[in-house]
């Protein structure tokens, strides 16, 4: 029991720590604190107002500005005055019900997720006081279809307004240098106007903005991230300066990447079956090679049968060699010696009159005899 009366006391205190201000300090419904820097911090409200003006002696706005404030969602506007200088990071973090910011130009400093998830808002305004919109400012913010950055910024920082996919127009000054990564990813911006100030593209920082057609860059920018612009389905026409490191897969995905890889595709396939040809050629000509051709050996051993036969019925006679030679030759066709034959002498090959003893030739005895 004891337990159980133990837990239920400490979730009252966790649920009155959401609730109760951080310091004691109040004015005009509204608690406060002051910083390290003496600036006076406004931490929370304990009013009814669903349209806030935050009091013109605040100076920053705390990243805990939820104090005494039941349901943030049911806030519809805020209306920061100027001499607020820094909103911290979270400060408005998933106010759902967010629909208005006036922002004035004495804020220099707008913190990470400051206004993450803040789907209601449609259109902000940012002063060229704040030289950075930091990490996620103003991301996840669904609703939010137009944005003006002012003349001063200067860097847009790591996913800004990633998953804004309902923004369709930004206006990017000539103060701005650098476009973080993924600091557009998913939007809906039907045109981009990147100024010629700007040096360096992130990564995936316009990855899927499919309304986007064309896009110039500008001499300035010196390099475009990995997947810069990837998976925008109808970027086409891209104008990139020279001398501009682009990453190989800047523009994954896109038919401006189509038509470039083009003519490289068709050479790769022409290449491939120039070799695939070549190959086949080369194992027929090796596969011949290893093969006698049996039609020539039977052909000539028809050829000579048949030729000898000739001669035998023409009366040829047979050398020691076994060519059978015509009846007139002299010597023998395949080896070179003298035919024997009645009369012929075996020593010139000259063909004598019967009956004779020597060769008229060259007055040798015929068969073996002696002078």
């Amino acid at each position: 029991m004891r337990k159980k009366i133990l837990s239920l006391a400490l979730t009252l205190l966790l649920c009155a720590a959401m609730t109760v201000p951080a310091s004691a300090d109040w004015r005009d419904d509204y608690s406060y604190y002051e910083n390290r820097d003496g600036k006076i911090i406004i931490d929370g409200y304990a009013g009814s107002d669903v349209d806030l003006v935050l009091p013109d002696w605040a100076e920053g706005i705390s990243g805990n500005f939820r104090y005494g404030i039941e349901d943030p969602s049911k806030i519809k506007s805020i209306v920061i005055p100027y001499g607020v200088t820094q909103i911290e990071d979270d400060c408005f973090s998933d106010w759902d019900g967010l629909e208005q910011v006036t922002i004035p130009d004495s804020v220099t400093e707008i913190g990470k997720t400051a206004f993450y998830s803040c789907n209601s808002l449609t259109s902000i305004t940012i002063p060229g006081s704040v030289a950075e919109i930091k990490t996620g400012a103003f991301m996840a913010c669904t609703g939010l279809t137009s944005v003006t950055i002012e003349d001063g910024v200067v860097t847009i920082g790591l996913s800004a307004f990633d998953t804004c996919n309902a923004l369709t127009s930004v206006t990017i000054p000539n103060s701005v240098t650098s476009i973080g990564e993924a600091a557009f990813f998913d939007a809906d911006l039907t045109s981009l106007t990147i100024p010629n100030s700007v040096i360096s593209i992130g990564d995936s920082s316009f990855v899927s903005c499919d309304n986007l057609t064309s896009l110039t860059i500008p001499n300035s920018v010196t390099s475009i991230g990995e997947r810069a612009f990837a998976d925008c389905e109808n970027l086409e026409n891209v104008i990139i300066p020279e001398g501009c490191t682009v990453a190989k897969n800047a523009f994954e995905g896109t038919p401006y990447q189509a038509k470039k890889d083009a003519p490289l595709k068709i050479a790769t396939a022409v290449i491939v079956v120039v070799v695939v040809v070549a190959a086949v050629i080369v194992l027929l000509v090796l596969k011949k090679k290893g093969k006698p051709n049996k039609k020539v050996v039977v052909d000539a051993a028809s050829k000579d049968s048949q030729t000898t036969e000739q001669a035998k019925q023409a009366g040829g006679i047979t050398c020691s060699c076994g060519t059978v030679n015509d009846p007139e030759a002299a010597f023998c066709s395949e080896c070179g010696k003298p035919v024997a034959r009645p009369g012929r002498c075996l020593a010139c090959g000259h063909q004598n009159d019967p009956g004779a003893k020597f060769c008229q030739g060259c007055g040798k005895p015929l068969n073996g005899g002696e002078d």
